[in-house]
């Protein structure tokens, strides 16, 4: 009695579904799409390649890239975007300036930014002697107060040193964002590279 029961009910499960299908007519598509397979791969001996070797052949990864996906699409489309923001803004006067824009507006002291940064045979001359000053100002730390100092002002620059704050959901109430503050990277893998005396670690610590 039992198992016609469970005969009957599949049955009607059955008969359901063909119903619901009917009802979605001829332009109801599948949850997978077809075109995404690759038939000519083997399913039992390379599945990845049987389900995705149609998406593959269409989606190769650039030469540049070690991968490739929807968000490095929209990061370079940002990026594009930025590039042509910053392009606007860019109208090179006598002396780089942005000659179109009102004389201290954002978009003067952008597009004069963008200028200087783009005139690559400028920064090749200048090498890092623009940042001379800043590494005089860290060599200088030499107990904890000037520490402290130094770390402060590099975060008023934007530099995250030792520390970074940012904002981040809350985890007892996910509803708010709340302020945080994590450690910043060092620059270098781990601790070994900064406390390694071998050639190597002393030659990548000076470059």
């Amino acid at each position: 009695m039992r198992f016609e029961k469970t005969i009957l009910m599949g049955l009607l499960l059955c008969g359901l579904t063909l119903a619901m299908s009917a009802e979605a007519g001829p332009g109801a598509s599948s949850g997978l799409e077809l075109a995404d397979l690759d038939r000519g791969a083997n399913a039992c001996v390379d599945f990845y390649h049987f389900a995705d070797g149609g998406w593959l052949a269409k989606n190769p990864i650039p030469p540049a890239y070690p991968s490739w996906g929807t968000f490095n699409e929209l990061q370079n489309r940002n990026q594009e975007n930025l590039r042509k923001i910053l392009e606007s803004a860019t109208r090179p006067g006598p002396m780089g300036a942005s000659a179109h824009a009102p004389g201290g507006s954002e978009e003067q002291k952008i597009g004069d930014f963008y200028v200087s940064c783009m005139d690559e045979s400028q920064v090749e001359a200048e090498g890092a002697r623009p940042l001379e000053p800043e590494f005089k100002r860290i060599e200088a730390v030499h107990d904890i107060p000037s520490l402290e100092d130094e770390v402060a002002r590099l975060h008023t620059q934007g530099v995250n040193a030792l520390f970074r704050f940012h904002s981040i959901q809350d985890k007892k109430n996910s509803t708010q964002v709340i302020g945080g503050a994590t450690q910043a990277g060092l620059g270098m893998p781990d601790r070994d590279y900064y406390t390694k005396t071998d050639e190597k670690s002393k030659t990548l610590r000076e470059k």
